[in-house]
């Protein structure tokens, strides 16, 4: 029988995304704006192989092939954004200011804080209104394929168009919300958009078992709701958003049922006993 020798460490790690701006910025508390920079010392021994005249008479330097000395340098390099997150988690580490869980439910979810920085392993699911936004603007910009009518598809781009707006963040990039199942556990939601930005390896594989880092953003109280897609942007939801939406997408799940990307009311907006959170990192 073959037996396997497991890695004492996992050092490498394979991002799907990371809010690199958020590392930068955390890091610069601590390290006093100096976070673009590693400041690295090497030492290197001198061999004494050298005997070479000065070009006056008698005078040589030593011979001698034996160490004669270190010289200490200092080497300044540029920080990539990788090794920007390794230094921000081992302080974070280091200061014990990364909570953990070993199982997920509400009595755990009742003892996080907003503002809280956690770190625990999940399944990643997109949002099926996501999904369901994608596949119809595929279906508007391909009307051939579907056997659209020119007099239909004109009316299906400016849905799309309008469709596509409402999963774009203020910052103009696609926001994805995917749903964070730690360890499976699916209720209560933890919820996060991801933009588009920080992506590191598209979305062909981010419906996977990944380590998360997040700070808890909201963690929705009863009769608190929020829409999953945003209509109104640079400002807060609002009941009118989350109603409109509901409105608008229940007329769509036909449609989405044809497209084969169906949803439920839960997947329209947050509710209570919902967390969401500020995604910082998603790796393996």
């Amino acid at each position: 029988m073959g037996t396997y020798q497991k890695p004492k460490k996992n050092l490498h790690r394979e991002f799907i995304y990371l809010n690199h701006d958020s590392v930068l910025n955390s890091l610069s508390a601590f390290e006093a704006g100096q976070v673009d920079q590693i400041l690295e010392k090497t030492s290197e021994a001198s061999e004494g192989g050298v005997d070479a005249g000065l070009g006056f008479k008698g005078t040589r330097v030593g011979g001698s092939k034996k160490r004669q000395g270190s010289i200490q340098e200092e080497l300044v390099r540029t920080r990539t954004r990788f090794s920007s997150f390794e230094s921000w988690l081992q302080r974070l580490t280091d200061e014990g200011a990364i909570g953990s869980f070993d199982e997920w439910d509400m009595q755990v979810r009742d003892q996080i804080s907003a503002g809280d920085t956690i770190h625990f392993t999940a399944d990643v699911y997109t949002s099926p209104l996501y999904k369901l936004v994608t596949a119809f603007s595929s279906f508007a910009d391909n009307p051939a394929m579907f056997g659209t009518r020119q007099q239909d598809n004109a009316s299906n781009k400016r849905q799309a168009k309008m469709m596509e707006s409402w999963i774009t963040g203020n910052d103009g990039n696609l926001s994805l919300a995917v749903y964070l199942r730690p360890n499976g556990v699916s209720r209560p939601r933890i919820i996060a958009r991801l933009s588009a930005n920080y992506l590191v390896s598209g979305l062909s594989n981010i419906e996977e078992r990944y380590q998360v880092i997040a700070q808890v953003r909201t963690i929705l109280r009863p009769n608190e709701k929020e829409s999953l897609l945003r209509i109104l942007k640079n400002a807060p939801p609002v009941p009118i958003e989350v109603e409109t939406v509901t409105e608008a997408m229940k007329h769509m799940q036909e449609g989405a049922a044809h497209l084969r990307v169906p949803f439920d009311d839960d997947d329209l907006s947050f509710t209570h006993p919902d967390v969401i959170v500020h995604p910082i990192a998603i790796f393996k």
